[in-house]
């Protein structure tokens, strides 16, 4: 998925909306602070020279749309799973299509999907600084900057 979002290592949820088996999502992108700071983090020391990532004034937006929804969910990035990477195939960083994926295994097994949709049923996923969406969809989503 070469596009916008592969040429920012951070993004960062700003809306997401979901209705009509239409989910858009819009994120905004991150800058690396070109001031570092000493970080204290209570319990486990000082990191020194950190950097903040912060959303500024140049910082472009993004709409992602991933239409025929049929499941999603949003994760904190904090408590997200790597792939198992079991049978897995992942094409991208930040905006990824898995192959073979346990959640697309999961949500097809604790559903109707795999009797009442006809079509390809795809897994994507938003890797962003803060929030991992997982999509469930039949159809290639749109990225557009805003």
């Amino acid at each position: 998925m070469n596009n916008i979002l592969a040429q920012s290592e951070w993004w960062f949820l700003e809306r997401l909306d979901y209705v009509g088996a239409l989910l858009a999502v819009e994120v905004v992108e991150g800058h690396v602070s070109p001031v570092s700071d000493d970080v204290s983090i209570e319990g486990a020391g000082t990191i020194p020279d950190a950097r903040p990532i912060q959303i500024t004034d140049q910082s472009r937006r993004v709409r992602v749309e991933f239409s025929n929804v049929l499941a999603y969910q949003v994760t904190d990035e904090s408590y997200a799973e790597p792939a198992s990477g079991k049978t897995e195939e992942v094409a991208g960083r930040i905006l990824c299509q898995h192959t073979g994926s346990e959640y697309l295994e999961y949500v097809q097994q604790n559903s109707l999907i795999k009797h009442l949709v006809d079509d390809p049923v795809h897994h994507y996923r938003l890797n962003l600084a803060d929030d991992i969406i997982d999509i469930i969809n039949t159809a290639k989503p749109s990225v557009d900057l805003i």
